[in-house]
């Protein structure tokens, strides 16, 4: 594990000059984020070596001058396919009003919270982790809370550079993780740094939701956020990179996305975002692994292309890999859709759906058509369309979607699926260039949570598991001030032949009250392999403990 660790991060950071820690005067700072690949178990021996590792990296990245480190969901006392945490693992941890600084104080705090605080002031180092917590009952109030009893909380901790607790928060969207209580104030994480900038963060699944990701970028005016997550991919537009980058991207901030590393189980994924620019740095896995990555960070989020970003697809995991990666499909039955003419070079199609329009301008290469024609295992193109409430297995989500989606049979119901050995895959389609005119209803402002009701995230994907350079696309929206009419509009301005994904995912969160119209889970199973998964190993591992 040592020597793994210090080969990859000096890969990855050879290009950063030492220096310094960062101050406010700074117009930039140095994150890392860390793809974690944790021992497995509900054990003390798993969490001590998780501990000992997460300690490790920091060593490490403190001879970098990094000046904030975040760390995955659920890998150091906590084991998702386990369920909830046993007594001796999760950890008490106080709110940042009581200033706490538990180095060196065993005596009140546990072993996990004395060594990240030793650690973060030794390093001088702010650092970000995620733990079980474990809490007394006090907020009688609430139904799922009952006085005297002991509660769990999905949460992040954050230290200063000297070992103080400056940030708890509990997450607010779980997905499933049975035995676990969702915030039960709702509050925010929100804490500053003495390099001048603030950020905001939240966990995982909370990303899909307004409270709390939207309303910490529009409510709160933060432009740097933190993320650790355990992130469950999905074709074809919520797998991880994918979603971080275009998430990053629409709302203009700086993203540090730290991702679990599981890829059986269908997790993976981590990058350094910076705005529009997109990444500064990022990872997808299909083998099991630990990965460290570090770049500097503009203070203020890149608005423009003009300096090439550092992601080249050498960077890119050996695509052959991404075969071992778990990926569910979501079922696209109720959209409507339309087969890409491969015999025609220019075409335009346009779709309807609810108060949603689409027009797509697509242009193919006939030649390259010609020169591959009799491969087998190749993927087709269909454009889809759906306006509605689908179900994301633990809640519902009001969605907008206009996309471009490969196939592989002339099938509705095999779009958004892959072939199972890339190796086998020959293209026969490229297409030059494409661009999509989505027509929505408005965004419109909500006073009560101070947040947009809807938002439009610019997704792409390609066989390699990874989202297009940022420099090859185009999004910008606008609204039309005589009408209810927003309009967005995407371009890919570069030749692509192994593209899975091209399009617009929105939320509308004003509807997520709503019953789901999709119909489905959310896999083309009616409970799919990971619904299944999360709901009975807690209770298989639970029953094991008698």
């Amino acid at each position: 594990m040592k020597s793994l660790l210090f080969v990859l991060l000096s890969f990855m950071i050879a290009n950063n000059d030492a220096r310094q820690q960062s101050t406010a005067e700074s117009l930039e700072y140095i994150a890392a984020v860390v793809e974690y690949h944790p021992f497995r178990g509900n054990s003390f021996d798993a969490v001590q070596r998780n501990l000992e590792n997460y300690l490790e990296i920091i060593n490490n990245a403190s001879a970098e001058s990094v000046d904030i480190i975040v760390f995955p969901e659920a890998t150091l006392n906590r084991d998702w396919e386990f369920g909830v945490s046993t007594k001796f693992s999760a950890v008490r941890v106080p709110p940042e009003a009581e200033n706490a600084i538990p180095c060196g104080k065993k005596d009140e705090y546990s072993e996990i919270l004395d060594q990240l605080s030793c650690a973060a002031s030794s390093e001088k180092m702010y650092i970000v982790v995620n733990v079980a917590e474990i809490a007394n009952c006090t907020d009688t109030s609430n139904k799922k809370c009952k006085e005297g009893e002991d509660i769990f909380f999905n949460t992040n901790v954050v230290f200063d550079r000297s070992g103080k607790i400056i940030s708890r928060y509990r997450k607010i969207n779980l997905f499933g993780e049975a035995g676990f209580t969702e915030s039960l104030d709702k509050a925010l994480g929100i804490f500053d740094t003495d390099f001048g900038v603030r950020f905001g963060h939240f966990i995982c699944f909370d990303l899909m939701f307004q409270q709390p990701a939207v309303q910490i970028v529009e409510k709160e005016n933060i432009t740097n956020v933190v993320f650790p997550t355990m992130w469950f991919s999905e074709l074809p537009s919520l797998t991880a990179v994918e979603i971080q980058e275009s998430w990053a991207a629409t709302h203009n901030v700086n993203f540090l996305a730290a991702g679990a590393n599981n890829p059986h189980i269908g997790s993976t994924g981590s990058g350094i975002y910076s705005g529009k620019f997109g990444a500064l740095n990022s990872t997808m896995n299909g083998l099991e692994r630990t990965e460290v990555l570090i770049s500097k960070v503009p203070k203020i989020p890149k608005i423009n292309n003009s300096v090439k970003s550092n992601i080249k697809p050498t960077d890119v995991p050996k695509i052959i890999s991404m075969d071992k990666l778990h990926l569910t499909s979501y079922n696209m039955k109720m959209y409507q859709s339309e087969l890409i003419n491969v015999t025609l070079e220019h075409q335009t199609i346009n779709l309807t759906h609810g108060n949603m329009s689409c027009e797509f301008k697509i242009t193919i290469n006939k030649n390259f058509i010609s020169k591959n024609k009799d491969a087998s295992n190749h993927y087709i193109y269909r454009v889809v369309i759906f306006e509605g409430v689908r179900s994301f297995d633990y809640k519902n989500g009001g969605v907008n979607e206009c996309l471009l989606v490969a196939c592989t049979s002339n099938e509705l119901s095999s779009c958004g699926h892959r072939f199972e050995n890339y190796s086998e895959i020959k293209s026969i389609i490229e297409i030059s260039s494409i661009e999509l005119t989505a027509t929505v209803l408005k965004p419109v402002y909500n006073s009560t949570t101070q947040a947009m009701n809807s938002a439009y995230y610019p997704v792409t994907l390609t066989t390699a598991i990874m989202p297009l350079n940022r420099q090859e696309v185009m999004f910008a929206t606008s609204s039309d001030n005589e009408s209810d009419k927003h309009i967005i509009k995407m371009t890919m301005n570069s030749p692509q032949s192994e593209l899975l994904t091209f399009g617009v995912f929105g939320r509308v969160f004003s509807n997520d009250h709503l019953p789901a119209t999709d119909k489905v889970i959310g896999s083309n199973h009616l409970i799919s392999y990971l619904t299944l998964m999360l709901v009975l190993l807690p209770i298989l591992s639970y029953l094991s403990r008698w």
